[in-house]
């Protein structure tokens, strides 16, 4: 019988950063991840903390992807399409599935959806959509 290991998050980023608390599923394609959303959360009340949240689940999946051999520069290269419905909050849970639609040479491009809970007891709901492009060497 194979032991489970957790995988190490692999995202370039640092506290106070990291936008990624949980790694609920993850596969050569896919991932999913979960965020609770922190009073200290320095972007948390702007569209561009969901942005950053799937940007940073798309370099968790890619770090997995190829972990054999970790890229040692990853960065977001491109927003092609995105749609933010609203911002989160302080309290509110964020739930992104990330797939990869295409990986060629050194870039990838994932297709991120986004849902959020804003209290323990609420239903998930539908808080954003993206495709994005990342760059990697």
């Amino acid at each position: 019988m194979n032991e489970y290991k957790p995988y190490p998050l692999q995202i370039p980023q640092a506290y106070p950063f990291i936008l990624v608390d949980r790694i609920l599923e993850l596969s050569e394609n896919h991932i999913k991840t979960e965020r609770s959303v922190s009073e200290g959360d320095l972007l948390a009340v702007s569209e561009s903390y969901l942005l950053e949240n799937m940007a940073q689940s798309a370099s968790a999946l890619l770090g997995f992807r190829y972990r054999d051999n970790l890229p040692d520069l990853l960065y977001l290269a491109e927003v092609r399409s995105s749609r933010v419905r609203s911002c989160p909050a302080p309290g509110d849970c964020i739930r992104t599935d990330v797939s990869l639609l295409l990986a060629v040479g050194g870039f990838a491009r994932v297709s991120c959806h986004s849902l959020i809970r804003r209290t323990p007891c609420a239903d998930w709901s539908p808080i954003g959509d993206a495709v994005l492009t990342l760059a990697f060497r």
